[in-house]
């Protein structure tokens, strides 16, 4: 969400989802109201999904894709199918640049360094979220920064690869869905961003767009009750964190290490104004 040093930052969950009984799944749904219903179960007990959850890997680059590549290597031994997301914050810090830009090339090299793990001898899919830096760093460019960025990853991957939702769209998009599980994809940057987007179809006017959204994520959680609902997006909506108004007390003490960690330098009281104002409200980006 904010930017962080020029090195890939990852955060990563595995997620093994077990169930008795596999069913097909559908992928990419856009703005679904009412999903197709699944077939009838296998008896099998077996695991039906392993999920990794990837976080502002926008630095990724081939001196730091340790961790990456390590996803690779780990799907092509699961024989559960496998989803590998990436949750947004892609490319730092200003998202897909246009086409002959000077920083065209940096950027797609940061995405090719993420896409290479969808390699031909797996079968994991795979998609990804946008986040506020995809959205131009929350720039006036958010619109068509994310829609390149969708182009480029959908022409690199011959469409097994996908940004969802797709084209600066807000969502839900209902990315699979069988006996026990359904996963569903929300862009939150959509919600923050203050410049030109575009609107849930049918809907006229922003908050027309935000009341469509709310109505169809409620459908599909509600037709989904008592069973297993994910929900991939980039921001939180709980965080005990920076982005929570949550710091420690070196922040407020040591405030210069926050710009490098070696400035030990003691500013307390003025230490303090930062956190106070984060926590006020300051960022668009925190949960406050």
């Amino acid at each position: 969400m904010t930017q962080l040093p020029r090195h890939i930052v990852i955060t990563l969950l595995n997620i093994t989802i077990l169930s008795i009984g596999v069913a097909p799944h559908s992928f990419g749904q856009t703005n679904p109201r009412k999903p197709g219903q699944t077939g009838p179960p296998n008896p099998a007990s077996k695991p039906i999904l392993h999920i990794s959850l990837i976080g502002d890997a926008g630095y990724a680059e081939p001196a730091n894709d340790a961790p990456i590549r390590a996803i690779g290597r780990a799907a092509r031994e699961i024989e559960t199918p496998e989803l590998t997301v990436f949750l947004g914050d892609n490319i730092y810090g200003n998202g897909m640049p246009p086409a002959g830009d000077e920083d065209r090339g940096l950027a797609e090299s940061v995405l090719d360094t993420q896409l290479k793990i969808f390699s031909e001898d797996t079968t994991m899919a795979g998609i990804f979220i946008p986040g506020n830096h995809d959205w131009d760093g929350m720039g006036e460019d958010g619109r068509a920064s994310v829609t390149r960025q969708s182009d480029y990853i959908r022409r690199a991957t011959g469409s097994r690869i996908r940004l969802l939702p797709d084209s600066a769209r807000p969502g839900p998009v209902l990315v699979m869905r069988n006996d026990v599980l359904q996963v569903i994809a929300l862009d939150s940057q959509w919600w923050l961003h203050k410049y030109d987007k575009p609107f849930y179809p049918g809907a006229a006017t922003d908050s027309a767009t935000q009341e469509a959204i709310a109505d169809s994520l409620h459908w599909l959680l509600s037709e989904f009750e008592g069973k297993v609902s994910i929900i991939l997006t980039h921001h939180p909506l709980e965080t005990h964190g920076p982005h929570g108004g949550y710091f420690p007390v070196t922040d407020h003490i040591f405030p210069l290490r926050n710009i490098n960690s070696w400035l030990w330098l003691p500013l307390p009281v003025l230490g303090s104004a930062y956190p106070i104002a984060r926590a006020s409200g300051y960022s668009e980006q925190d949960v406050t």
